[in-house]
């Protein structure tokens, strides 16, 4: 099966202008999928967006399998640094019959992009489809440096015990308990205490895996660098992002990492060596107000094209 079977192309009559864009925009740079699929061998890309139309098991976020798009209606805008990109968006991951077809493509899809040297930036979704990406790395027989950016730990009990299907609120149950283990270290940056279980900290001390709070790294940004610079994979929930920045979510809450922080974050990720695949999820343009958030987020992964070439 070619990768195109999975995709559905970008709406080019919403998202592209007439006219073109301007000299210098992203919008110029990336090579879209609208008519034809991008040639990832031949004219290989460095990064890949792709997006992933899911959110049947999202935590009350209904409505973020709409996000991709208006992300990159966004990131289109915004300029190119002072480097030559070399990306491509391959469109959108076409919402499976069920969960576990889109979980299936999605893994599928990261697979061979990173087997093709190329690094998959997700655009969800919910963020179960966190399993999903982290799936590929079993196919890769690949071991993973798991870091999630969020104000929760996602561990509530995992209704789904016989598929691979979990939901946005228990997908880090799947990933612990999954055999065979492929996971070398996670860590959490930006947990909120009132939202964790004392014992679910406990385990994770237990398990020697690393959990920052929040309050340990507000204006201490910089703290993140070696952490994020150490992942072979990152989870960002815009839920960690406090509700006054990016209040596009459901569970959005008053406190969380700023947007500038946030952006810092995934600078540092472009510049880890290491990193194979980043995924962005939970934003949901049903909450959006004036684009904020949307906006917010096309310049979170402005930044980390920005950090991946330089």
């Amino acid at each position: 099966m070619s990768l195109i079977d999975f995709f559905s192309p970008v709406d080019a009559g919403r998202l592209l202008p007439e006219n073109g864009f301007n000299n210098g925009r992203l919008g110029t740079c990336i090579t879209v999928f609208t008519d034809t699929f991008p040639d990832l061998d031949n004219q290989k890309p460095d990064l890949a967006i792709v997006g992933v139309l899911e959110d049947r098991n999202a935590d009350g976020n209904v409505g973020c399998a709409l996000g991709p798009d208006y992300v990159r209606e966004q990131l289109y805008q915004l300029f190119e640094g002072s480097y030559k990109t070399k990306i491509a968006d391959l469109g959108n991951i076409r919402r499976g019959e069920t969960v576990v077809d889109t979980f299936i493509a999605l893994k599928t899809v990261v697979a061979e992009l990173i087997k093709k040297d190329i690094l998959p930036v997700i655009i969800g979704g919910s963020q179960d489809l966190t399993y999903a990406q982290y799936l590929a790395y079993e196919m890769l027989e690949q071991k993973v440096d798991l870091v999630v950016i969020d104000a929760r730990l996602d561990m509530e009990d995992d209704v789904h015990q016989e598929t691979i299907e979990t939901t946005s609120a228990a997908y880090l149950n799947k990933i612990f308990m999954h055999e065979p283990d492929m996971l070398f270290n996670f860590s959490n940056l930006g947990y909120q205490t009132y939202f964790v279980n004392q014992e679910r900290l406990q385990m994770m001390e237990k398990l020697f895996f690393d959990v920052h709070r929040l309050g340990s790294l507000s204006g201490k940004i910089q703290l993140t660098e070696p952490v994020i610079r150490n992942a072979s994979m990152i989870s960002f929930d815009v839920g960690a992002i406090r509700s006054s920045d990016a209040q596009a979510n459901f569970n959005a809450v008053p406190n969380g990492f700023y947007g500038e922080d946030a952006c810092q974050i995934c600078r540092y990720a472009g510049f880890n060596d290491k990193l194979t695949s980043i995924g962005f999820y939970e934003f949901n343009p049903a909450y959006d107000s004036n684009g904020q958030t949307a906006m917010l987020l096309a310049q979170m992964v402005w930044y980390f094209i920005d950090g991946f070439y330089n």
